[in-house]
């Protein structure tokens, strides 16, 4: 969107803003006004989410569209709110699957747990759309729709960096714990 109207650069900064909105909303729901005061310039001054609003990465986005998405679930069931949960849930799988799948079963399993289930359902083809989109994505980039195209790329591997040892291949993108998981020479 920032690029079509020439203003690429301005994207994260305004979905850092409303992310700020959006915590200090859902800190208001669970925990009154006094929390929110307190959210809301913690969130706007937090040095990850400042680095991130000043980037072109998706995770403010990320950040965006979960809060959204919790702050429509700490609300009353309606089917507003829970068609637009599920539109956040559907970005957010869109944007980083596995955010996407660990803030939607967080969500669900709140919603299990105030038993309101029945005023939520309207969440899932929301969900359904999303998690489709990424198999769509998946099988139209790599071929199989549980390929995904992050982990195809560090498959076939790179050339080092210009620093000794630094080197992406298939390791790194794999879930765990151990010398077989990580970027060899860099974060992992």
């Amino acid at each position: 969107v920032g690029t079509l109207v020439g203003l690429p650069w301005l994207v994260n900064p305004l979905l850092h803003g409303a992310g700020v909105v959006l915590g200090s909303r859902v800190a208001r729901r669970l925990a009154g006004p006094g929390a929110a005061w307190l959210t809301a310039p913690l969130l706007a001054l937090s040095p990850a989410l400042v680095w991130q609003g000043a980037s072109r990465m998706s995770h403010t986005l990320c950040v965006a569209l979960a809060l959204g998405a919790v702050s429509l679930v700490s609300g009353p069931a309606t089917p507003a709110r829970a068609l637009g949960a599920g539109a956040c849930l559907a970005g957010l799988l869109l944007t980083r699957p596995m955010d996407g799948l660990v803030v939607g079963v967080a969500l669900a399993a709140w919603v299990l747990l105030r038993r309101e289930v029945r005023g939520w359902l309207l969440v899932v083809p929301g969900v359904l759309a999303g998690v489709g989109a990424v198999l769509l994505v998946n099988l139209v980039y790599e071929g199989d729709p549980l390929l995904f195209p992050q982990h195809a790329w560090f498959s076939q591997g790179e050339p080092p960096f210009p620093s000794a040892g630094f080197r992406f291949d298939a390791a790194c993108n794999q879930l765990g714990f151990g010398a077989d998981r990580g970027c060899a020479g860099t974060f992992g």
